[in-house]
């Protein structure tokens, strides 16, 4: 008999502005995360979650004081938490060690060593200044340090 299992696929995708689409990218996002963080107070303010009072109360608003799309207006108002970008970095030998895992091979992920340093080099993460942004070297973290890390910091933050 057949058993059915589900799949879950993972795709990394990297985005390579020029320098104008980085700057409207960024704007973007400043709007849209100035747009959230406004109404996350409003909602605190009026003690509610509740998705459609605050769309019949705020849509319009946000889609005029902060010059965003209809979509991205809806966005701000599912999102039902504090956005914290986090960056985690590696050095290019440690990535070569945890990239070269039985684990990964098992769960048909990327092991190919050569492109590890042609990345790094080619390559740089987009980063749009946010409030909440945390950027953290994993190097030398194992996986708990770097959850507790984490936790940390968006702790600190919501203080």
């Amino acid at each position: 008999m057949l058993e059915s299992c589900a799949v879950k696929l993972t795709l990394l995708t990297q985005l390579l502005p020029d320098e104008d689409q980085a700057r409207k990218l960024s704007a973007t996002m400043q709007a849209f995360n100035a747009a959230a963080d406004w109404l996350e107070g409003e909602a605190f303010r009026l003690k509610t979650a509740n998705k459609i009072e605050l769309q019949q109360l705020y849509y319009r608003k946000l889609r005029d004081d902060f010059g965003i799309s209809a979509q991205m207006a809806i966005r701000c108002i599912r999102r039902k938490a504090t956005f914290f970008p986090v960056w985690l970095t590696c050095d290019a030998e440690m990535i070569g060690q945890r990239k070269n895992t039985p684990e990964r091979r098992a769960r048909l992920k990327d092991i190919d060593l050569t492109t590890i340093s042609w990345y790094l080099q080619q390559f740089e993460v987009f980063k749009a200044p946010h409030p909440n942004a945390l950027t953290l070297d994993t190097s030398h973290c194992k996986l708990e340090q770097t959850a507790q890390l984490i936790l940390e910091h968006v702790q600190g933050t919501n203080r």
